[in-house]
């Protein structure tokens, strides 16, 4: 009889533990609804807080404004102490400025203002047109930067960038983004999906890779990536059809995509400062080239194919091991500028004459002992010759 009894009660007051312990978990699920069922009243609140705010007109600096958008004015004046002007035309040097038109913001620059971060409030800016952040503290941008549907002019350079948010391809807008000197490593894929950009300016980063979604940028005029520590170029670099000015000095690049030739409207391709000893065929399909820098690269021999660039005007390919040039340099028709300084050149082909349209050639520190009599010719009919 004592056993049973106390086999009872240890089952009464096993019961009672469950009973308490079921009460506790019920009493935590609760109090987990009623924490999240007031979070969303809080957000549903902001949201028609925020709602409001996007329709209220109010004065700032004597001047009839949304009211979301003199908050974000109002956030960046509290970081900087400091107070925006209202001007007529804000430029990428006007610092705390900022342009209106029918009570919503068009334009801001907050030029080497000492700014370390941007509000998410930014998002709000629906009319913004020009957003000018240079010379600042920034190290990061918030993801509500791509709700800038707006946006045509966004100027980041002289900033401390590690990274781009993926919502900046969502600016559809945006037909120059300016992110010289920076520190940012990679790009997001998203980068590809800006279908109006026509300048993207990458100078003096730390980029190693260019992601493949490059190539969807098919209003792309000018890219600019020099100054970085690329080796390779994405394949897809050359669908950019509209492509007219492309700058890869001073990376680690030690070829270039077979399909190069494809980019039928470049203008301009500089390579000065990298590790190339050759290049691609289909270069002889760039029939839109006029300046073509090749400086300071591992050429032993002139590529073939550039001498039937009928179009280039500008070839520097000074700084190389060069002992030669072929007699096929005389194709190039409209060349004014021929740069062949510290070379390892010993002698030069007499169709060098046929350089009609030569102005300058600069033959400086090479190994030529004799001249061709074309050359005296050229200096006759005064082509500046620097030997």
């Amino acid at each position: 009889e004592a056993e049973e009894k106390a086999e009872r009660e240890k089952e009464i007051i096993a019961q009672k533990e469950a009973e308490e312990k079921a009460e506790r978990e019920k009493e935590i699920i609760a109090q987990k609804e009623a924490e999240e069922k007031a979070k969303k009243e809080k957000e549903i609140l902001a949201s028609e807080e925020i709602e409001e705010k996007t329709k209220k007109i109010v004065t700032f600096n004597d001047t009839e404004i949304i009211q979301i958008e003199v908050d974000f004015l109002q956030e960046i004046e509290n970081q900087l102490s400091k107070q925006f002007n209202l001007v007529n035309k804000v430029s990428d040097t006007t610092e705390m400025g900022f342009s209106v038109r029918n009570y919503h913001i068009t334009s801001i620059s907050l030029y080497y203002s000492g700014l370390t971060n941007v509000p998410e409030l930014i998002g709000h800016l629906r009319s913004l047109k020009e957003l000018f952040l240079n010379e600042n503290q920034l190290t990061t941008l918030p993801e509500s930067i791509g709700n800038l549907k707006s946006l045509q002019i966004l100027k980041l350079n002289s900033n401390n960038l590690t990274t781009l948010p993926q919502s900046i391809g969502s600016m559809s807008s945006l037909k120059i983004l300016d992110l010289i000197n920076n520190d940012l490593k990679t790009l997001p894929e998203s980068i590809g999906n800006l279908k109006s950009l026509q300048i993207l300016e990458l100078n003096s980063n730390n980029l190693t890779i260019i992601p493949e979604s490059i190539g969807n940028l098919h209003s792309l005029k000018k890219l600019h990536l020099s100054f970085n520590q690329v080796s390779k170029l994405p394949n897809s670099i050359c669908k950019i059809s509209s492509l007219e000015d492309l700058n890869l000095m001073n990376n680690q690049l030690t070829d270039l995509p077979h399909s190069i030739g494809n980019l039928n409207s470049l203008q301009k391709l500089k390579l000065l400062k990298n590790q190339l000893s050759k290049l691609p065929e289909s270069i002889n399909s760039l029939e839109s080239l006029k300046e073509l820098d090749l400086g300071y690269n591992q050429f032993s021999i002139l590529p073939e194919a550039i001498t039937t660039l009928e179009s280039l005007e500008t070839l520097n390919i000074g700084g190389n091991q060069l002992s030669s040039l072929q007699e096929s340099i005389g194709n190039l028709k409209s060349l004014k500028y021929l740069g062949l300084e510290k070379n390892e050149i010993i002698n030069l082909p007499e169709s060098i004459g046929n350089l009609k349209s030569l102005e300058i050639l600069d033959l400086e520190k090479n190994q030529l002992t004799t001249f061709p009599d074309a050359l005296k010719i050229l200096e006759r009919e005064s082509v500046t010759i620097f030997k």
